[in-house]
């Protein structure tokens, strides 16, 4: 895959920086491999590694509804576990600002591995900014603080995992500005999902979990709770 980036739109520093530690040898398992990346007549082009398979909106809505809770504790605690890799793998995080279901990858031949696509407007976080947003993402999966309220953080990202979390369950996407106790009730959602999805999503980013693992592993004990008794 070669992608073109305008150098004077300010895009495309995370696949800078990842391109130079690829360099150096490491590897980031659940992001596409850097091939080249250079500047060319003014754009910042880079060539990645093209990721056969399907995304995770194709997933999804080809699933039965039956089948959506199943999947989504198979495989969000795997994009949760994507997310915090890119957020540590670096000195500074690289918070991704656009998670969707469609920069989801579920790989062929490995689909409960998923990989993270599309860093255009990912950004590396500084200690020092007060705000950052000039590339909103895509409204339904991303936190207030991407509409110029605040530095977008890895909290922000913790904000679009909860809303994949909810894509996930419903088969839907969530709608921007509506509470989002009452749209998981709208969709019958067991209480200890619904109690993680609130909390991914709190308007407040320090009231969200506080790494991407943390709500992978806050998803999967949700799922687990949710099960059927065992017959005695």
């Amino acid at each position: 895959m070669r992608k073109v980036i305008d150098r004077e739109s300010g895009l495309g520093g995370a696949y800078v920086s990842l391109a130079a530690r690829e360099r150096e040898g490491l590897r980031v398992r659940q992001l596409p491999r850097i091939i080249e990346c250079g500047v060319e007549r003014g754009s910042l082009v880079v060539v990645m590694e093209r990721v056969p398979g399907h995304t995770l909106r194709e997933v999804i809505e080809a699933a039965s509804p039956a089948q959506r809770v199943e999947l989504a504790a198979r495989l969000m605690p795997a994009v949760c576990d994507a997310a915090e890799e890119l957020h540590t793998t670096l000195e500074q995080p690289i918070v991704h600002r656009d998670l969707t279901p469609g920069n989801v990858m579920c790989p062929d031949g490995d689909p409960a591995t998923p990989v993270l696509i599309d860093l255009g407007i990912a950004r590396t976080w500084h200690n020092d900014a007060e705000a950052d947003t000039t590339h909103f993402g895509t409204r339904a999966y991303a936190p207030p603080e991407q509409f110029g309220f605040g530095q977008t953080s890895i909290r922000s990202d913790i904000y679009a995992l909860g809303a994949l979390l909810f894509f996930c369950l419903t088969g839907a996407d969530p709608k921007p500005g509506c509470d989002m106790r009452e749209q998981c009730e709208t969709h019958d959602m067991p209480t200890p999902l619904a109690d993680v999805i609130c909390m991914a999503m709190a308007l407040d980013p320090a009231k969200r979990f506080a790494s991407a693992k943390a709500l992978g592993h806050a998803a999967r004990a949700a799922y687990e709770l949710c099960l059927p008794a065992p017959s005695p």
